[in-house]
């Protein structure tokens, strides 16, 4: 089964990796064409068996909303009636952001084939999505969140498969350390307001006033074109005085690597996550989670089973989860491990794939 993946975003991330980690587990019988408007080697190695298309994402054109829609959807129609020629694919696959790319599955259809999109965010609108679900045969929604916001907004329940993206777990399995030092805090995420890290930099002054020892770390930059956030950071922590414990490390190009040196990994987003993979990824390296409760996280982080949960902006209450896994070993250890085992179960890419087949199967005209 040929199947064409058409990726809209115009930089690499998330649903990339999770494409191309599907793609590996595929069994043979897949031969898979990806579109993308940006070539993916140049960030990581990647299967070879891939046949690349790389595309010039269309733009909107004009000033009134409604003719900048259609003016995007029809460039995005003509790229994928375009590739539908070339490859002949029996099935179409929108990686992310099918409302972006409405004209694609206009032109899957027109060819009589079948749609099947990856739900990877909320949608915010009802009235467009209930309108345009029926050029879809099956969506997979990431989350059950994801599932119950599409069944939100017009999507039927029937349509709606929840499959948690593949994680390719570090070969050598996480190991629990005790330190003889100081214990390693940290947090992995893009540089931006609503990941929270300033939430997170308030929970590090609360533990620092109460004189308890650890050593922290913020990993990740700003996105593209983005300044301010990270000065503020910086600002914050040179004001509450410490600097000498918490340290900024900039873009991390191996995650696993940064998240296998922590103890506790933090997540605080102040916005419910369709699923949170940095939470996972910190899972599968062997570290103690703690948390912001919202969206996907709590179906990946059982509080006090697989980590620790907290109301979102709360740096208060993130503060105290914190505090009880440094200083409780046996608790941070019972946590870690459990959270690990879980990490494995959920998002084990073979079982990911072999779910995907099933939608492949049953979506296939």
């Amino acid at each position: 089964m040929r199947i064409l993946f058409l990726e809209t975003p115009t930089g690499y991330g998330g649903s990339m990796q999770s494409l191309l980690e599907l793609i590996e587990y595929l069994p043979d019988e897949i031969d898979p064409v990806v579109a993308v408007p940006y070539d993916v080697r140049q960030y990581r190695t990647v299967p070879e068996k891939i046949r690349w298309e790389i595309i010039d994402a269309p733009k909107p054109r004009g000033f009134h909303g409604y003719v900048r829609l259609f003016t995007h959807q029809l460039g995005w129609y003509g790229i994928v009636r375009r590739l539908l020629r070339e490859h002949r694919p029996q099935l179409v696959h929108l990686n992310s952001g099918f409302l972006e790319c409405l004209g694609g599955a206009v032109a899957a259809r027109r060819a009589r084939l079948s749609v099947v999109a990856h739900a990877r965010g909320f949608s915010t609108s009802r009235r467009l999505l209930k309108r345009t679900a029926r050029l879809v045969d099956c969506f997979v929604a990431i989350s059950r969140a994801v599932a119950q916001n599409l069944v939100e907004h017009g999507v039927h329940p029937a349509k709606c498969k929840v499959v948690y993206d593949p994680v390719v777990a570090p070969r050598d399995p996480p190991t629990f350390r005790i330190r003889t030092n100081v214990a390693e805090v940290g947090i992995l995420g893009m540089l931006q307001p609503w990941k929270g890290q300033h939430v997170f930099v308030e929970a590090l002054h609360r533990l620092y006033q109460q004189r308890i020892p650890f050593h922290a770390s913020i990993a990740g930059a700003e996105p593209f074109g983005k300044v301010g956030y990270e000065r503020r950071l910086r600002e914050m922590v040179r004001s509450m005085g410490m600097t000498h414990i918490v340290e900024f490390l900039g873009f991390v190009s191996k995650p696993f690597e940064y998240l296998k040196r922590l103890d506790v990994a933090v997540h605080a987003s102040l916005e419910p996550e369709p699923l949170g993979r940095v939470v996972v990824e910190a899972m599968l390296a062997g570290a103690a989670v703690v948390a912001t409760s919202g969206g996907g996280v709590p179906e990946v982080v059982c509080h006090e089973r697989t980590g620790l949960l907290v109301p979102m902006g709360n740096a208060q209450a993130m503060a105290g989860a914190i505090q009880r896994l440094l200083q409780d070993v046996d608790l941070r250890r019972r946590l870690a491990d459990a959270g690990a085992e879980r990490a494995r179960e959920m998002f084990d890419p073979v079982k990911h794939a072999r779910e995907i087949m099933t939608i492949y199967h049953e979506s296939w005209r």
